[in-house]
């Protein structure tokens, strides 16, 4: 993948899947940042022509990547920073695509570009969350007593809740809107040689001004 500005409809499009390296934080989104992120799309989408805001391309900002060697004929990429986007991205699209679903909506070619493809979820959170992920999280199983174990995991499922809340209020003509607008989102994105220089890149960069914990530099050191 080569540096530069692109849509996130590019970034996630071809046989690629997005790895979260073990030095790289929790999921750490709370409602507040949920919020934001939401209401950032919702006002891209107002009728008012004077606004112009249908010919504005929303920005998420900028992300980090780390190529690693391919699986198969798969490219796998370590993402060094902008995980808690791409995450909440992740499953703001896979709710939005059910909702579209369930208005009978074909969304195969979506799925595949965003969700899963070929057998083999886009998206590989943290090693000790992603068995939740997947099968709480992307296959909607239900979350039995004792299913949640970290912290993150919580804040996955509330993410979850909140999102599939927020987007019951769409009908099917915003729905397909805010896909559309999600669609030709911008990222700028920039790639790193080697792991030196990615957790370097990691401790001295945050996500929406949360700063790193300690413990979580000292983890991405070792």
């Amino acid at each position: 993948m080569q540096s530069g500005q692109m849509t996130i409809f590019d970034m996630f499009d071809g046989a690629k899947i997005f790895n979260i390296p073990k030095y790289q934080r929790a999921y750490a989104w709370e409602e507040r940042h949920l919020k934001d992120f939401v209401d950032d799309l919702e006002n891209q989408l107002t009728d008012q022509p004077e606004n112009q805001q249908e010919n504005k391309h929303y920005f998420l900002g900028t992300i980090l990547f780390q190529l690693q060697p391919d699986q198969g004929f798969f490219k796998r990429i370590d993402i060094v920073d902008g995980q808690q986007r791409m995450t909440t991205v992740i499953i703001f699209m896979k709710l939005l695509l059910d909702r579209l679903q369930e208005l009978r909506e074909d969304t195969t070619i979506l799925v595949e570009t965003y969700l899963q493809r070929f057998g083999e979820y886009k998206l590989r959170v943290l090693e000790q969350d992603n068995t939740f992920f997947q099968a709480y999280i992307l296959q909607d199983h239900p979350v039995i007593d004792g299913a949640i174990k970290t912290p993150s995991q919580h804040r996955l499922l509330a993410a979850k809740q909140y999102l599939a809340s927020r987007l019951q209020a769409y009908n099917l003509a915003e729905l397909q809107r805010l896909q559309e607008k999600l669609r030709s989102s911008r990222i700028l994105m920039y790639s790193v040689n080697n792991t030196a220089n990615a957790t370097l890149i990691f401790e001295t960069t945050n996500d929406r001004g949360k700063q790193l914990t300690n413990l979580e530099k000292t983890k991405s050191f070792l």
